[in-house]
């Protein structure tokens, strides 16, 4: 992928965050890039200066990349300009990029890039041959393992485990935190991400989703991004988001909060059971509730912990 100088960018991400101070600010303007910058995401306003202005690279959000696939709007506008679009800052669902790439037709593949503020911020990329789901190969001087969630020990490639990275960008520490610092690190200086995910026979990395997220589901690890994928696959469904309920016997179970598309109508029940007839026992949703919009921060991650006090508030625990 080669972009040279007078490349249209589109630069949409909050600057303040290390995604969009890096891709927008440090690469759009040291590759002499043309920049056009829009003070947040307005439909309209999106589709419309893609359209006008010929925009031809994009760095996105995952909650993007979903009304890009879904929503109505998105036939109205001529985005024929655009040539490659990159996610990053949270996990970007398969489902969700196919149907990217199936509504412009015309774009490059869809690449995914994975990083943290820690990282300097990238650790992978995927910018010649991108692979569907992958957030790519290790950049040059990195090094990465996997660490099992439960032991610590290193897992073997293709199994789950944690994310660890040591390299050249790994952050020195957290300035006048040691205690954060040390419980950051391995003992041979790896950086312990909090995310989980596994590496395949090509060296693609797969990320899953992070360690705190997970649901545990009698002794089972519940991905909910896994359930999110599938609920977002749904024709009905414009939005998801997956979290844990408190449950004595199981310990937690996955619940559901989905966002329909406007003018579509399913009943919870059948959502429930349609998500439940295509997974395994123990990620098998207890409740499905629709609301009207996914709580996320400025960079696109789901605010779970808005949803997990909704949740304990209907509980009253």
């Amino acid at each position: 992928m080669k972009h040279g100088e007078g490349t249209r960018q589109l630069a949409l991400l909050p600057m303040f965050h290390i995604y969009g101070f890096l891709m927008c600010i440090n690469v759009g303007l040291s590759k002499g890039w043309t920049m056009t910058v829009l003070n947040g995401f307005v439909p309209d306003s999106f589709l419309g200066t893609i359209q006008d202005h010929k925009i031809q690279i994009i760095h996105l959000v995952p909650p993007i990349f979903i009304f890009l696939a879904k929503h109505p709007k998105v036939d109205e506008y001529d985005l024929s300009s655009l040539e490659n679009l990159f996610s990053g800052a949270a996990p970007l669902m398969k489902d969700v990029t196919m149907q990217v790439q199936g509504r412009l037709p015309s774009m490059k593949p869809v690449r995914q890039l994975y990083g943290m503020t820690e990282l300097s911020p990238v650790a992978l990329g995927d910018l010649e041959d991108p692979t569907i789901g992958s957030c790519g190969v290790l950049i040059p001087n990195c090094e990465m393992k996997f660490l099992c969630v439960h032991t610590q020990a290193e897992v073997a490639p293709g199994e789950e485990g944690e994310v660890c990275v040591r390299g050249p960008n790994v952050m020195k520490e957290y300035y006048k935190r040691p205690e954060e610092t040390d419980a950051s690190f391995t003992d041979d200086g790896f950086l312990r991400t909090g995310d989980v995910g596994y590496m395949d026979k090509n060296g693609r990395v797969f990320i899953v989703d992070r360690m705190k997220e997970l649901i545990k589901v009698k002794g089972f690890q519940v991905a909910p991004t896994e359930l999110e994928d599938l609920l977002l696959s749904h024709a009905s469904v414009d939005d998801s988001a997956v979290i844990a309920r408190p449950d004595e016997f199981a310990g937690e179970l996955p619940k559901a909060y989905v966002v329909l598309k406007k003018g579509h109508s399913i009943t919870e029940e059948d959502m429930r059971e349609w998500v439940n007839s295509s997974v395994s026992s123990h990620k098998k949703l207890v409740e499905v509730e629709f609301i009207a919009q996914i709580p996320k921060n400025p960079s696109g991650k789901i605010l779970r912990r808005v949803l997990r006090d909704m949740e304990k508030e209907k509980l009253n625990l």
